[in-house]
């Protein structure tokens, strides 16, 4: 081989500063530097990616050779340099013709040059070497070592790529042949989601940087390739809300160049189907929104789910169809829609822009093969694609456009596995358009559409959907199959006989949008019409289902027609002008509530008595509009009417005592509806809520009464649904220093929904947000109220607004307080009355205070001011101890049905508001329920009346809990009586951030074989419960929260069964000394019948505290304390001999128990005794002692209820001395009131364990 120059001295420089970085990325070379291009053969398996060659270039003394596949962009690794490929580039240096004559061969590997040939004297310099393996490119200058030296105009190159020595590919490029081809592609990508949260536009959580709408953008913004762009009508608003920094990325990518908006039908339903005022209205709104939203007017669009059939009656597939949608395009600015090549275009050029026949609407053909290749990872497959058409001789004015929905080049959802390559292969594709753009445009579908070069012709399509949804058999196939179903298919949340189908009630929305006034109001429900139309009638397949999101979607289809409705209302078409009807507005065969005057309008689901919609109109401009309810965004959690994660309606009860009631039936009833005033109240179980509206009043009235409860009540916002959708704008609104109200703002439409809660007893909790929707959590309990506004709001000053200032003064707690719950206990002779507020214990007017034994509305025994209030301070749950007379005179009435009757101004809570009239026929009657005749009064307050301290079996550390003060057991409490056996849990217990439990284990033959010692697996209560020490349960009873909680028969580990007769139970956390009581028969315990108990009883008790949820561990606070296991492992435990004689009856409680608190004196230095007894008047007690100190003789029932008690010697007389003995005896002469009844009585000396029983026979 001979060259001219004589080349003796080789210099190569090379240096890792010259490699490519994304600060120093190449740019493409022109088209007159190309030197030529060859397709990519290892797109056909026939050599390693990393050794293809595409491309050359020569600039000047400059080479740049492409091999785009030397990294694998899939996995990343440098497969150049794993293989160790090596590159062969000969290249004429020298002005001769023959070129094997005049070849300088240089070899090039990924450090630079490693061979040359020949080598020679004169210098010959490699310099400026660049190696960007992530760019394809290897680059380098050569200098010639004299100036005879050089490289002709467009020398003939020949390279080559070897592998291990092995010829790998082999590109020869003719100065002959000017490239001067070039050919076009466009990329459109089609972002369409429900109108809820999503991940698409920043990308999976567990592939950030692998997926997203994002990375698509970052790819097109790098390399300054223009792409073509479509977010549907709702995502734009999910961007907006969610990702407001995405639209600007988009409006951004308009003002620099490379991004062009497609449009589409703003709700993204299937077209053909629907009415034609629903399609013009969609495109019209999408490309205005478009326009608004991204600075750019639309001219090319985006058929959903490219489904474009011929108009009705047309041809094949025709089934359903009720419009021509061309002109819905054309009417709205549109040039030119997308759709298939292997459907509607075939047998045409897919590479053309052809003209619809019969209308002016432009055809772009999506091409099917090369967007697929993208897809499946085979980017060198596209590419070649491209290198096709640009050899093609029919020209240079030919174009290949990728169209898909966005996802899948985004790799989301469910193409992240079908397509787990497609978004590394979209980067790869867009980084050859710019290093190749020499001969390969890339363009926006506007200017393609424009440029008459690509014309084709007039077509007469073929009418179809996509192919994979049915192609040329329609939607879904079978002459659109998936509409018919779905047209037919009758909705699950319409109440009807025989139920609409959803064809009919699209239909019927539609209808009632038409012929209501078209207002603010009723645009909304356009809005919420199209979007629950989303993908009409999508199935899960060819032959499948419909969609379970299909569904939720359609059911709430319905929904329109409420803004239908309320849109007459504003405008003035509802007389009179103040009301409440029960009427369908959602039209779904259930009447819903509507209440409203001439500035408000809500309305009410029986379904959780939540006010679905409110609606406002008036005020300084006359706004009309939608101030709560965003059905537009997606029902992602219900098909039916409730609340989801996207959806809280106002006045949502989602926690009353522990409960959520937001999906609980509500009963309601229309109190008052008058032009002056109207009113409506909603209630379930103890919970009640009246409102009230009034003429001119932008806001409801709103008063609860939750029992005993603490309700937690959730209201969302979405001020002015139409401009939100546009604009995405809901402001704080707060104060809490000059008027408490919370609230939420639209600034540009100027409306608000808030809360003045002023001093009406309820206060704010949290706040929350969701898709388009702002909102307040309050709380109260019993008796509270506070107005809902609704309407424009003015002088808002930061989160001020003055006139609620002002409205907030007006709202006080004015409420009376309610009683809900009333009990006798005949074994105590106690009256519990329990109220919703707290009232003042010691202004109780007793003589307002009767019992109507038969529901008739008169009191049969009135109290009077010998009965006494146990209370010591201020309660919600008031106790009354009768007198002996009354309990005679209660316990002697005939109780067919009796009712408790309370006077007005009987209690007055802490506002002095006095209680109302509340009688079997007068206001909300209150059951007087007669209990059990039981020795403990079971109603939650652990009395030391009654739970002496000798029933006090554990006495817990006050401030041992694991969980902290609020979840303290504090005692543990045990009696027993011929019938029962009771426990008293004392403690306090968290209700509100946390709903915790405590429960109680009995094991009733303690020692014995029956129960259990692992409860992990118990279908009731489970809480992990395990027991070692021989500690079998056989029963158990829990308390939920504030609940008053429930006994279970452990029968299995794994099964239960609750008992319900023979057990009294009652939770009062708000009495003086809090916790729970528990009365359990003993026939309920042991089955053996009234009273009787196996020989030789002996039981076991534990408590411990546990979490809210079933397979929630015990934990906290247990009683007894642990010795050394760890929750929710209990392995300690108080035991009881309960029938000591083995007679099979309980044994008196003091006999077997003994009496605690003992002084010094020694037991057998005491002697007492009674005479006569029995007895029927008097009884005479003997009290002596070998030492004589004060001392008290007390008297107790049988109940262990402390009767009577008196100093030693008062009334006494001292007995004989004897023999100078110190003994010192004194008599104690007792006689009983009448009250008593007879019985046995234990006479205790106080102070000691010295007692004796006497018989009282009256």
């Amino acid at each position: 081989m001979k060259i001219r120059v004589a080349m003796s001295i080789l210099i190569v420089t090379f240096c890792a500063s010259l490699a490519a970085s994304p600060v120093n990325r190449p740019v493409p070379w022109p088209l007159e530097t190309l030197v030529g291009v060859e397709i990519l053969e290892s797109a056909e398996g026939r050599l390693p990616p990393a050794a293809d060659i595409l491309s050359c270039y020569i600039r000047d003394n400059r080479i740049r050779i492409r091999l785009p596949l030397m990294v694998n962009y899939v996995t990343g690794v440098n497969e150049f340099e794993k293989l160790d490929v090596e590159v062969e580039v000969a290249l004429r240096v020298g002005a001769q013709a023959d070129f094997n004559a005049d070849v300088v061969r240089i070899k090039i590997g990924p450090t630079g040059l490693t061979e040359m040939h020949p080598p020679d004297t004169d210098p010959l310099e490699i310099h400026d070497f660049l190696y960007c393996p992530e760019c394809g490119i290897i680059e380098f200058s050569v200098r010639p070592g004299s100036e005879t030296f050089g490289f002709a105009a467009r020398p003939p190159v020949e390279i080559r790529t070897f592998i291990g020595g092995e010829s790998a590919d082999y590109a020869y490029f003719d100065p002959e042949i000017l490239p001067t081809y070039t050919t076009n592609c466009a990329f459109m990508h089609h972002g369409n989601q429900s109108l809820s949260y999503t991940d698409v536009f920043r990308g999976r959580s567990a592939d950030i940087d692998g997926s997203g709408f994002d990375e698509t953008l970052e790819a097109h913004q790098t390399y300054s390739i223009p792409g073509n762009f479509h977010l549907s009508g709702p995502i734009q608003t999910g961007a907006e809300w969610y990702d407001a920094a995405f639209n600007d990325w988009l409006a951004d990518g308009v003002t620099a160049g490379w991004v062009e908006m497609i449009t589409s039908a703003y709700g993204q339903h299937i077209m053909p189907f629907v009415a034609d005022e629903m399609n013009n209205w969609s495109v019209y709104i999408e490309g205005q929104m478009v326009n608004t939203r991204y600075g750019f007017t639309p001219r090319v669009a985006w058929v959903p789910e490219r489904t474009f059939l011929d108009g009705p009656g047309g041809g094949y597939p025709n089934d359903g169809v009720n419009d021509w949608i061309a002109d819905d395009f054309t009417d709205n600015g549109v040039w030119a829609v997308i759709l298939d090549d292997n459907v509607h275009l075939s047998g045409y050029d897919n590479h053309q822009i052809h003209t619809l026949s019969g209308s002016g609407l432009k055809l772009i053909a999506r091409d099917n093969d090369f967007t697929g290749k993208l897809h499946a990872g085979d980017g060198a497959g596209a590419l070649n694609n491209l290198i096709g058409m640009a050899n093609d001789p029919s020209g240079p004015y030919r174009i290949a456009v990728y169209a898909d929905d966005w996802e899948m080049a985004a790799e989301m959802g469910e193409w992240a596995t079908s397509m787990p390559n497609a978004k590394e292969t979209y980067d790869w594709i867009i980084q050859q358009c710019n290093l190749e753009s020499s001969w390969l445009s890339t363009w926006k579908l506007t200017d393609a559409v424009s440029n008459p070069n690509f014309a084709g012709v007039t077509a007469s399509i073929t009418w179809g959907a996509h192919p994979s949804i049915g192609g040329a058999d329609g939607y879904g196939g079978g002459n659109n199959g998936w509409y018919t179903d779905w047209a037919g298919y009758a909705s699950p949340s319409d109440q009807h006989f025989p139920a609409w189908n959803f064809g009919y009630i699209w239909s019927d929305a539609k209808n009632n949008l038409v012929t209501c006034p078209d207002n603010n109001t009723a645009q909304a429900g356009w809005y919420v019409l199209m979007s629950n139309l989303y993908e009409t009638g999508w199935h899960d397949g060819m032959g499948g289902p419909i969609s379970g999101w299909e569904m939720k979607h359609s059911t709430h289809i319905k929904n329109a027609n409420v803004y239908a409705e309320a849109a007459r209302w504003a405008n003035g078409d509802l007389t009179p002008a103040c009301a409440a009807i029960y009427d369908d507005w959602d039209h779904d065969g259930d009447n819903e509530l509507v209440i409203y005057n001439d500035r408000i309008c809500a309305v009410f689901e029986h379904t959780g008595g939540r006010a679905h919609w409110i609606f406002g109109k008036g005020g300084a401009t006359s706004w009309e509009g939608s101030i709560a309810g965003n059905c537009n965004a997606y029902w992602e959690g219900t098909e039916g009417d409730y609340n989801d994660a996207n959806h809280i309606a106002p006045l949502s009860d989602v926690g009353v005592g522990g409960s959520d009631y937001e999906h609980s039936l509500y009963s309601s009833n229309i109190d008052i509806s008058s032009t002056d005033s109207t009113v409506i109240t909603l209630g379930c179980y103890l919970l009640e809520k009246r409102i009230t509206v009034k003429p001119g009043e932008p806001y409801l009235r709103v008063y609860y009464d939750t029992g005993p409860d603490v309700a937690y009540i959730k209201t969302g916002f979405t001020p002015d649904l139409v401009d939100v959708v546009w604009n995405c704008e809901i402001n704080r609104l707060w104060n809490t220093t000059t008027g408490v109200y919370c609230g939420w703002h639209n600034p540009n439409s100027g409306v608000a929904g808030g809360i003045i809660l002023g001093t009406g007893g309820a206060s704010h909790s949290t706040d929350f947000q969701s898709t388009i929707l702002k909102g307040d959590e309050i709380k109260g309990s019993g008796g509270f109220g506070f107005l809902l506004y609704a309407g424009e709001v003015s002088g808002v000053a930061g989160m001020i607004v003055p006139a609620w200032n002002t409205l907030s003064a007006s709202v006080t707690d004015i409420y009376p307080p309610r009683a809900y719950y009333s009990s006798y206990h005949p074994g105590t002779d106690v009256m519990e009355i329990a109220f919703g507020d707290t009232v003042q214990f010691d202004v109780v007017t007793m003589t307002k205070i009767g019992v109507d034994s038969d529901g008739d509305g008169t009191s049969d025994v009135n109290l009077d001011g010998a009965c006494t209030v146990i209370n010591v301070s201020d309660s919600k749950n008031i106790r009354i101890q009768l007198s002996s007379a009354k309990a005679t005179a209660v316990e002697a009435l005939s109780m067919t049905d009796p009712y408790l009757w309370l006077d007005d101004g009987a209690f007055i809570d802490l506002r002095a508001n006095g209680n109302i009239d509340q009688t079997a026929t007068v206001g909300r009657a209150v059951q007087l329920n007669v209990l059990p005749n039981t020795s403990i009064t079971i109603d939650g307050l652990i009395d030391t009346a009654e739970w002496l301290p000798a029933t006090r079996i554990i006495d817990d550390p006050d401030d041992d809990s694991e969980w902290g003060l609020d979840n303290e057991i504090y005692d543990l409490y045990m009696f027993w009586d011929a019938t029962y056996l009771y426990f008293g849990i004392h403690g306090v217990k968290e209700t509100s951030r946390y709903v915790n439990s405590w429960l109680l284990y009995l094991d009733s033959d303690w020692g014995g074989l029956n129960g259990q010692s692992d409860l992990t697996a118990i279908d009731n209560w489970d809480r992990n419960a395990q027991f070692t020490g021989g500690f079998l349960a056989d029963i158990q009873y829990g308390s939920w929260g504030a609940g008053d909680g429930d006994v279970w028969d452990i029968l299995t580990a794994t099964t239960s069964v609750q008992i319900t007769d023979g057990v009294i139970v009652n939770t009062d956390l708000t009495a003086d000394r809090p916790g729970s009581e528990i009365a359990i028969s003993w026939d309920a315990i042991y089955g053996l019948g009234e009273g009787f108990v196996p020989a030789g009883a002996e039981i076991a008790v534990c408590a411990s505290f546990a979490g809210q949820n079933d397979d929630d561990d015990l934990g906290g606070d247990c009683c007894p304390d642990q010795i050394s296991s760890l929750f929710p492992v209990l392995d300690n435990f108080h035991n009881q001999l309960i029938d000591g004689n083995g007679d099979g009856l309980p044994d008196d409680f003091f006999d077997i128990i003994g009496v605690e608190e003992l002084s010094p004196t020694r037991p057998e230095d005491i002697a007492i005794s009674a005479y006569p007894n029995p007895f029927n008047s008097a009884v005479t007690i003997s009290v002596g002692a070998s030492h004589a100190s004060p001392a008290n003789v007390e008297i107790f029932d049988i109940n262990g209820r402390i009767i009577y008690e008196t100093p030693v010697g008062a009334g006494s007389k001292p007995a004989c001395m004897s023999g100078g003995s110190r003994t010192l005896p004194y008599e104690v002469i007792w006689s009983p009131d009448n009250s008593l009844g007879s019985g046995i009585y234990l006479v205790r000396i106080k102070g000691t364990n010295a007692a004796t029983k006497v018989v009282y026979l009256k």
